[in-house]
């Protein structure tokens, strides 16, 4: 916990690389966003063609030791309650593009910044890899994801600029001109 200026706690949220000691903890997170988004609009279809094959375990750990992946675990005063899982993907043009296959935060815990940590994890360990660009998908149902891929960050799709990514105002990465990403900023 830290303190703010006016003496009041606030938790500390951060994300980090997990580790395999915390893959039943994941696992049981990938499994509630499942169950919670199979019934929203689109989840259905993206229960079944999008998330990853049961059991999560085998491709979670996967991503633990693939060095095309990553998986971090994003926490609030140590405890994980959500995690992200990235990889790159090697295109037709021999560019590698980065994809944040998961980005899940319990429900209990969203509005608190462990998703905004999680997405800026990913974007770190793209761009450490050359990536010029990365890819995600939200229900479009899920305004709450969308805001965290798409507002100050930038992810949602996000296209090369001059031969580098910008976020925001920086030089890291931009924003693709679609009108559906524009309402979130």
């Amino acid at each position: 916990m830290t303190t703010d200026d006016g003496g009041r706690t606030a938790p500390d949220e951060e994300a980090r690389i997990a580790t395999v000691d915390e893959l039943d903890t994941i696992v049981s997170l990938a499994q509630h966003c499942l169950d919670e988004q199979r019934d929203g609009r689109g989840g259905a279809i993206w229960a079944v063609r999008e998330t990853r094959a049961a059991p999560f375990e085998l491709s979670l750990r996967e991503a633990i030791y693939d060095p095309d992946q990553e998986l971090f675990a994003g926490t609030i005063d140590g405890v994980i309650l959500g995690y992200a899982a990235v990889c790159v993907e090697h295109l037709r043009s021999g560019e590698i593009l980065g994809v944040v296959d998961d980005l899940i935060v319990h429900t209990d815990a969203r509005g608190i910044g462990v998703g905004e940590a999680l997405i800026k994890k990913a974007i770190a360990w793209c761009d450490s890899r050359g990536c010029v660009g990365i890819d995600s998908i939200a229900l479009p149902g899920n305004r709450a994801m969308a805001a965290v891929t798409s507002c100050s960050i930038c992810v949602f799709m996000c296209a090369p600029v001059c031969g580098s990514l910008k976020v925001g105002n920086s030089n890291r990465y931009q924003l693709r001109n679609d009108a559906r990403l524009q309402e979130w900023l």
